[in-house]
């Protein structure tokens, strides 16, 4: 019975061990994925007229600034409750840990990549008007800075969805995690081969936007062949009917751009802005109760369950 008890620690400590291999080789895939997706930007850029580069790169830098950050601090409060709801007992509540953790993610980037987007040319005037940084090289780098904040939008749910990969210690997730990044690849060349063309280096940074969605769309996938009660497509149209509260807003949004009276005056344009994001807020707020999403809902009803609660202390 010592043997055997003995063969079980061995065989369970050599599991263990082959797991946590396997999952530095995953973070090793996903970091070269992200490398590799980067080096394919700035190589394309290179072959472009002068002055692509440095487009790109400030476009980058930009999206980074305040999407990325945001991105960067959602994953810092999401993931570890992420990883609490992947180590679920139960395999339902773990897949819907997930799909609401994402969702809600989803959302977020949503509204600051859109306004992100409305405030791109103000921003990069402000920043890099100057000197021999002319017209044409503004309109460039504002063009990649919405680019790169659109594609944050989709990156915040792939990351979501690999760190749930990542999370989940019942199986080796090299393999999940090799798909991810092969489809991103992949797709990316795809979408630059076609952008780039139509339009030049912006044509880079949206190809970047569409390749994201596309590979989250099939990391979505492949974690639900991972997570069976999972519903992948139950998710995307989650995410479509979210999406359609970002293009309503932000056509309310453009509508205030045309009837707010245009101005030179940085404080006046920062003025302007500052109304664009409290209309594009609200309208999606009220399109988000109005389609009755998940995540509106759970806030409505807690925002209900408190002020209920008040009026009963007050009674």
């Amino acid at each position: 019975q010592w043997a055997l008890r003995s063969r079980d620690r061995d065989g369970v400590a050599s599991k263990g061990a082959a797991m946590a291999g396997g999952g530095v080789v995953a973070a090793i895939i996903y970091g070269v994925f992200n490398q590799a997706t980067t080096l394919i930007d700035f190589a394309v850029a290179s072959t472009l007229v002068e002055g692509s580069v440095a487009s790109l790169e400030y476009g980058a830098r930009l999206a980074s600034l305040i999407p990325g950050l945001v991105m960067a601090s959602l994953s810092t409060v999401i993931y570890p409750e992420l990883v609490r709801a992947m180590q679920s007992s139960d395999p339902k509540a773990a897949a819907n840990g997930f799909a609401h953790y994402q969702r809600m993610g989803f959302s977020v980037q949503l509204l600051v990549s859109i306004g992100m987007i409305f405030a791109a040319e103000f921003i990069v005037r402000v920043l890099f008007g100057y000197g021999e940084f002319g017209t044409e090289s503004i309109a460039s780098t504002t063009l990649t800075t919405m680019g790169y904040s659109a594609a944050a939008i989709f990156l915040t749910p792939l990351t979501a969805t690999t760190s749930a990969i990542y999370a989940d210690s019942s199986r080796d997730c090299r393999g999940a995690m090799l798909q991810i990044a092969a489809w991103g690849i992949g797709l990316r060349v795809a979408a630059l081969a076609i952008m780039v063309p139509l339009f030049g280096v912006a044509g880079i940074a949206l190809g970047a936007a569409a390749a994201t969605a596309l590979n989250m769309a099939a990391a979505l996938f492949i974690a639900q062949r991972r997570f069976p009660d999972f519903s992948a497509w139950g998710q995307l149209r989650e995410f479509a009917a979210t999406g359609l509260c970002g293009l309503v807003a932000s056509a309310a949004g453009y509508g205030m751009i045309l009837l707010l009276p245009q101005t030179n005056h940085l404080g006046l344009q920062f003025l302007n802005l500052a109304a664009i994001g409290l209309v594009v807020v609200t309208i999606f707020a009220i399109m988000a109760m109005a389609l009755r999403l998940p995540d509106a809902r759970m806030a409505t009803d807690m925002i209900g369950r408190k002020f209920g609660k008040r009026r009963a202390n007050a009674a």
